[in-house]
């Protein structure tokens, strides 16, 4: 878990401090203060790769301390811009943390960095990014995933990884319209997704008959069953 941050010449103030507590911390501020500045300086911190753009000194000699618990002790290092080549140093080898880490973002978005495919072998710093999703991309998907769109329509297809999405809900109240029979021929699985969800679909013809493209149209949301 991450314990510390100290920034120098960084950011919106001079110098900036930050020593959490275990477990669980909130962040409160007027908007403009640094709130998601921290955030994404935290998860730099903890991944050594930016979900947003790289943050850039505001004068010479700035620093980004950071210190963070580790399953032997605590780890800590001081990272300093290298403005030749526009980065942060860091220290060569593999991240002490082996954990996934996840970063919810206020906008949407969600940043992953997996283990799995994050670390590298050798001294190299470079490797590949961790899993940056914009709001959108969450959504519809991007090169890396179908996104939650397509997902959830395959897993109304395969029931049986359907019933494990359904098993943590709190209450006993069942997904809704999950095993409505539908007559979509011809419509999309984005689109089916959204009609099984109870919203209109309406297609538009192309002027080419080959070329067809469908939008939905969310003029209600889906209709509770009645009783039982």
């Amino acid at each position: 878990m991450l314990e510390s941050l100290h920034l120098k010449n960084v950011g919106p103030a001079p110098e900036m401090k930050l020593e959490l507590a275990p477990r669980l911390n909130l962040i409160t501020g007027d908007n403009g203060l640094g709130k998601s500045f921290l955030l994404d300086v935290a998860w730099w911190a903890l991944t050594r790769t930016w979900a947003r753009q790289l943050v850039i000194p505001t004068s010479q000699n700035a620093s980004i301390a950071y210190a963070y618990t580790k399953s032997r002790g605590s780890y800590s290092y001081t990272s300093t811009y290298e403005a030749g080549v526009e980065r942060w140093s860091v220290q060569r080898g593999r991240p002490p943390i082996p954990g996934l880490i996840v970063y919810a973002q206020v906008d949407g978005a969600f940043s992953v960095w997996d283990p799995a495919r994050n670390y590298w072998k050798g001294d190299a710093p470079d490797r590949p990014n961790a899993y940056l999703f914009s709001a959108t991309q969450v959504w519809e998907g991007n090169e890396h995933c179908e996104g939650l769109i397509r997902d959830w329509g395959s897993w109304q297809r395969e029931h049986g990884a359907l019933e494990l999405v359904k098993q943590p809900s709190p209450s006993d109240e069942e997904v809704e319209a999950v095993d409505r029979k539908l007559h979509t021929a011809g419509l999309s699985d984005i689109d089916r997704f959204w009609v099984r969800w109870g919203y209109f679909v309406e297609q538009r013809k192309a002027k080419s008959h080959q070329a067809r493209s469908a939008k939905s149209v969310a003029m209600k949301s889906p209709r509770k069953r009645r009783g039982p």
